[in-house]
Order: C-alpha cells, then sequence, then structure tokens
C-alpha cells in the first residue's frame, strides 16, 4: 500500500496498517477493521476505497501456520471473508471498492529461512526444518496465483472491483513466474517489490491515478529509487537502473563492494515483540 504514498496529491488519503493481514480483517474487534470503518465514516465524500491485504497470509503467515503452529492455512476461507468484508464496508452503495491482489514472491528459494528470520516469522531453529518443496519459487507463486483467483472470484461475485501486477511483474510459468529485474529489490531476504517502478504499473493500469500524478513524476522516482538503492550497500543483487556499463570487471567491482559492506541480519532469535508485528494467525 505504502507505494501508492509516492504520487502526492490532495485527493488520494494513504492508510497504512503495518504487518496487517487480511485474515485479521476477517475478525470482530479487529483494531485495523475498526479503524477501516472509522476512515470510511469520516470520508463519505470518497470515490474509491482501495485495499491491499493479503501478502501477510500468502507470504508469511502460510509457514508461521505450518512451521510454527503446526496446522493449515485457510486462504479459500480467508479471500471470501476479506472480499466479504470489504463489500461490507459503510458507503458501499455510493463507493467504488476495489481489491488489489498479492505481489509474487521477492525471494529466491535460498534465501526463504533467512528471509522469515528477518522478518520475525520463524527462528532460524524452525526454519531449517522447512521442506525444499515448501521452499521452491514456482510452488510459492502458484499459491499467489490460486489467491488471487479466489480474490477474483469473490469480487466479481459481490460487485468489488479486482486487479493485479502478477503477469507485468514475473516472467512466465516456463520462468518459475521469477520476477522481473525490474521489479526484484536489491535485498535478497526483502519480501517488497522496488516501490518506484511498481507504482508505474499503476498508473498506467488505473487512470483515476494517472490524471493525479504531479509534473516530472518519473524523473522523480528515480530519483527516489537511487537514493534507496544506496542504503543497501552490502546488496550483490543489482538492479536495472544501477549506473554502469555492465562490464564484466564493473560487476566483479560491485561485488566486492558488496562483500566488503558484509549484509548482517538483526537479531535472528524471534521475539514476542516482534511477532506482534504481523497478525499471522
Amino acid at each position: 500500500m505504502r507505494l501508492f504514498g509516492l504520487v502526492k496529491h490532495r485527493e488520494i488519503k494513504l492508510q497504512a496498517f503495518k504487518g496487517a493481514s487480511a485474515k485479521g480483517l476477517t475478525r470482530q474487534g479487529n483494531e485495523n477493521r475498526d479503524e477501516i470503518e472509522h476512515v470510511l465514516t469520516e470520508n463519505p465524500q470518497a470515490e474509491l476505497a482501495l485495499f491491499v491485504f493479503g501478502n501477510v497470509d500468502v507470504h508469511l503467515s502460510w509457514f508461521w501456520c505450518k512451521y510454527y503452529k503446526g496446522s493449515v492455512i485457510d486462504l479459500d476461507t480467508i479471500a471470501a471473508e476479506y472480499v466479504e468484508y470489504v463489500a461490507a464496508l459503510p458507503g458501499w452503495q455510493r463507493q467504488r471498492r476495489m481489491i488489489v491482489g498479492v505481489y509474487p514472491s521477492q525471494v529466491d528459494a535460498a534465501w526463504v529461512t533467512l528471509s522469515l528470520a528477518v522478518y520475525g516469522v520463524l527462528s532460524q531453529e524452525v526454519g531449517a526444518t522447512i521442506e525444499a518443496a515448501d521452499c521452491d519459487l514456482a510452488a510459492r507463486q502458484e499459491r499467489v496465483i490460486g489467491f488471487n483467483r479466489l480474490l477474483k472470484e469473490n469480487c466479481e461475485a459481490l460487485g468489488v472491483e479486482y486487479m493485479d501486477c502478477f503477469d507485468e511483474m514475473t516472467s512466465g510459468p516456463e520462468h518459475e513466474h521469477r520476477v522481473r529485474a525490474a521489479f526484484l529489490d536489491v535485498s535478497e531476504p526483502n519480501i517488497h517489490p522496488v516501490w518506484e517502478t511498481t507504482v508505474l504499473l499503476w498508473i498506467d493500469k488505473l487512470p483515476w491515478l494517472k490524471q493525479r500524478v504531479p509534473p516530472n513524476f518519473e524523473e522523480a522516482t528515480r530519483e527516489s529509487l537511487a537514493t534507496y538503492l544506496k542504503t543497501k550497500p552490502w546488496a550483490r543483487r543489482a538492479h536495472p537502473s544501477m549506473p554502469g556499463d555492465g562490464s564484466p570487471e564493473e560487476e566483479q567491482a560491485r561485488l566486492r563492494a558488496a562483500e566488503e559492506a558484509a549484509f548482517t541480519p538483526p537479531d535472528l532469535e524471534m521475539s514476542q515483540q516482534r511477532m506482534e508485528e504481523y497478525q499471522l494467525d
């Protein structure tokens, strides 16, 4: 959701919920659910309410349920009840509703365990028990495709608009639906797509967003991305926007600099405080 905040306009109001899950919104008394209802009630003039939930459920909670709780997450029910909740929110009679599908996984199979540890979902000890088949990129992308299909079907049934960028962001089934380089973060454990390139996709797909883009927006996104990439000197993965001639010598120099910067993940021992940042259950 936060990537939409790159488009600064007085008619666009952004409300982000860190670590929020679609499943959380299906529960009575959930604080995010209450806040959303409050925001919609206080803004009856809003023409469209756009929802971006489900990434936590598909990319994180799936592993937490299987390897920490020893249970199976019910993505079918989560998708159905999430859409039902959105469709029935205050103002549905006069206001458009749109749900954005889950983004494709950014994380290669070899980095899944560390990624889950960095985000405080599973300790490294528990992560070491993850089956190789569950780390497989193609399998994880199929889970995204399946959940998005459920969202789309439920949206069509209840009159909620649906849209995703999965096909535009990935290379197709013959390449495991691998995320294209332009949208891939240089940080291997990062589960989020690059904001600056992804928001340009949404601008092309959403006329109302394109109408509100300020002048020189693409130039501003390039500058924003360049600034962000400088915060990841240890990253071994390159981004297409990085300056250079792409020569083997230059690439070797970049990798040496990354080795010297040395990525040091945060404390990987799972803490209750970190766990509570995500509504995994």
